[in-house]
């Protein structure tokens, strides 16, 4: 996932952009769900584990451990927030997809600041 915004209040719906060629697009497509992990200031590092594919194994993905949400879809266990979303429809134009989602489960383990490109020292260049 390259970027995402609120789009909707009611029903609760986000936009994200997947870059049309990565394997968590045909995944998303194929399943119709997935998992947003909030990362909290400070979980720089773990940001960075997820820069190239990481293949799931025993509970988790490298050195971090996911529990699977009610739709079954990853969400990182050190994420101080996450939500899980139901694909509603899908834009395939250029080199990114536009995924409409909707909001069905939310939770909040910790309330922290979000990890920003800004703290990471990186900026998203398309």
């Amino acid at each position: 996932m390259n970027w995402m915004t609120q789009t909707s209040f009611s029903p609760p719906l986000i936009v994200v952009g997947v870059k049309a060629d990565a394997g968590t697009f045909t995944m998303l497509k194929d399943s119709g769900k997935f998992a947003v992990s909030v990362l909290g200031t400070g979980q720089k590092d773990l940001a960075f584990a997820f820069f190239r594919h990481v293949e799931p194994e025993d509970g988790k993905f490298g050195d971090y451990a996911y529990e699977s949400g009610t739709t079954g879809a990853p969400i990182m266990k050190d994420a101080p927030a996450g939500f899980e979303c139901n694909v509603k429809s899908i834009v395939e134009e250029g080199d990114h997809a536009i995924v409409i989602a909707e909001v069905i489960e939310a939770g909040v383990r910790e309330e922290t600041k979000v990890l920003t490109l800004e703290e990471c020292g990186v900026n998203y260049g398309g």
